[in-house]
């Protein structure tokens, strides 16, 4: 018997960018000093999740007791007082301590111009990629998805901090339906409120329009789901949180707590893994 493998076929590539290859920039050589003395080696990279940085590479870390953390360069303003803005809110979230919003473990020196920020890795599907490979989310579903991120924010806001845009792909669902919020590492402008309108715009975009749920659909989605009442119940928490007058919006405590009530929460279901596999993008290690 010959002891020769089978020669398997290569996959084609997928378009788009390739990650870790020679175009991708190198780590500043001060923030690769730091973090191997710290006892974090470097294991591969991708691109970011961050909606609004999606053009920039995460590297994935991985420190003596096999712990992974994303690795983020954030930009440092040389102005004096910006750059203790984004110290500060580095520092605040370093501090927030909550289950839905994504937990940052170190803030290392970089070079001059950034701050390498070592945020502990969410295992599981970014919303946008859920989304891609499925039907749109029940109004139980989506309730299980809102709430807990609505509580993230709100945690946000106690601490006096706001998050800024926010993205499908700054949401990470795991295995178990849990939603984790992306940590929000660049200094934002915006309110309060404005979060909330983000949030309720961005449920918004998951679910169907009112109304739209036939008979078929009703069964698949699970007992006591799938009925015109829940979902327009939840449509019209969906619309209180963007009216046009801010001061109209409840605070994001509030909004998880109103969308609890308009429906019966429900796990949320994942498409097939190999499904989501052959969709995601490569990270390269």
């Amino acid at each position: 018997m010959s002891s020769a493998r089978p020669v398997r076929e290569s996959r084609p590539r997928r378009p788009g960018r390739t990650w870790g290859g020679p175009d991708e920039p190198p780590l500043p050589p001060a923030l690769a000093a730091q973090l191997a003395r710290r006892g974090w080696k470097v294991s591969g990279s991708g691109p970011s999740r961050d909606a609004q940085r999606a053009d920039r590479p995460v590297w994935v870390v991985v420190d003596g007791a096999g712990r992974q953390d994303d690795l983020t360069l954030v930009p440092v303003p040389a102005e004096p007082g910006e750059r203790a803005q984004v110290v500060e809110r580095l520092g605040v979230l370093r501090a927030l301590d909550h289950e839905h919003l994504a937990t940052i473990d170190e803030v290392v020196e970089g070079d001059a111009a950034h701050l390498g920020v070592l945020t502990r890795r969410s295992l599981g599907t970014s919303l946008d990629l859920l989304l891609a490979c499925r039907a749109p989310l029940s109004a139980g579903e989506a309730v299980t998805l809102v709430v807990p991120l609505a509580q993230a924010l709100a945690a946000l806001h106690v601490a006096g901090q706001t998050y800024g845009a926010l993205d499908r792909k700054d949401v990470t669902v795991g295995a178990d339906g849990r939603a984790v919020l992306r940590a929000p590492l660049e200094v934002s402008t915006g309110s309060p409120a404005e979060d909330v309108r983000a949030l309720a715009a961005l449920v918004t975009g998951l679910v169907p329009p009112p109304a739209t749920l036939h008979a078929g659909a009703r069964g698949a989605v699970g007992p006591g789901e799938g009925n015109d009442e829940a979902l327009a119940a939840l449509h019209a928490e969906l619309a209180a949180a963007q009216r046009a007058d801010p001061r109209g919006r409840p605070e994001a405590g509030t909004f998880a707590a109103l969308c609890y009530e308009a429906a019966m929460p429900l796990p949320i279901v994942l498409p097939d893994p190999a499904r989501l596999a052959a969709a995601s993008p490569v990270m390269v290690t």
